[in-house]
């Protein structure tokens, strides 16, 4: 009888998949990049560090050693009445005990303040997002480091709401490059030393930005809604330009066969 060799069925290999480590998934959610480039690190290096040294410099910057100029001192007076015991902008005699306690060599008694007449008195004149927004932290931890706190805030979220933007569709050093011309090669980080209401003004456009822009690219219903938000606040807070931010929902809605729907 031959001999007969028996083969035993051919077992498939097991293919093991490792997980990226999680360096690789940070850089590549952080960059858009899938390999690293010393050029995108550069570029992000270079954005970080500006951040830093304008946060710092923000922090430790003294509201009270510098003459205020043109909206400051009405920004000053309703912030400190909302973190003050009556938190309503009063601008009564402990409204004004306030404002004389900072100590301001150049304005003493509170000066140069925009009200506008009513019947019974005055209220005030100029938007209140911004000093209800500066009165917890005037409020905690005083008149000069809460608002450099404030503003050291609404400068990093500047930042990275420009950062979001801009990942919506790119990658690479572009990214960190173009914020860091966009926030430090002009005007806009400047702000930050000034009780102003432009920072807050260019946080919430972003913020209305981001979620048009993130809306019209994953058509998710769901980041329209930050966008109308913000629209809502810059609505109030400017009302001229309710009209203009309107328009990017019409587009949004108009631009796909689904309209508004996810």
């Amino acid at each position: 009888m031959p001999d007969t060799t028996i083969t035993p069925p051919a077992i498939p290999a097991t293919t093991t998949t490792t997980a990226s480590p999680l360096p690789a998934r940070l850089w590549r959610w952080i960059t858009g990049d899938n390999r690293f480039s010393w050029s995108t690190a550069a570029a992000w290096a270079l954005l970080v560090s500006l951040t830093l040294v304008a946060l710092v410099s923000t922090v430790t910057w003294d509201q009270t050693t510098q003459p205020t100029t043109g909206d400051e001192n009405s920004y000053i007076m309703q912030a400190l009445s909302l973190a003050g015991g009556g938190h309503n902008m009063s601008y009564d005699s402990a409204d004004t005990a306030r404002w004389q306690a900072l100590g301001l060599e150049w304005s003493p008694e509170p000066v140069g303040i925009y009200v506008r007449p009513v019947d019974d008195g005055f209220l005030a004149a100029k938007p209140y997002f911004y000093p209800l927004y500066l009165a917890p932290f005037i409020a905690v931890a005083g008149f000069g480091p809460g608002v450099a706190i404030g503003n050291a805030l609404l400068l990093l979220a500047v930042v990275v709401l420009a950062v979001a933007i801009l990942r919506t569709t790119m990658s690479g050093a572009g990214v960190p490059m173009l914020v860091s011309a966009f926030t430090f090669a002009g005007a806009l980080y400047l702000y930050s030393y000034a009780v102003s209401v432009e920072l807050l003004f260019a946080a919430i456009t972003a913020v209305a930005v981001l979620g048009y822009v993130r809306w019209f690219a994953t058509r998710r219903f769901a980041w329209a809604i930050p966008a109308f938000v913000a629209v809502g606040v810059m609505a109030a807070e400017k009302p001229p330009a309710r009209w203009l931010w309107l328009c990017p929902a019409w587009w949004c809605c108009g631009t796909h066969d689904d309209g508004c729907q996810e």
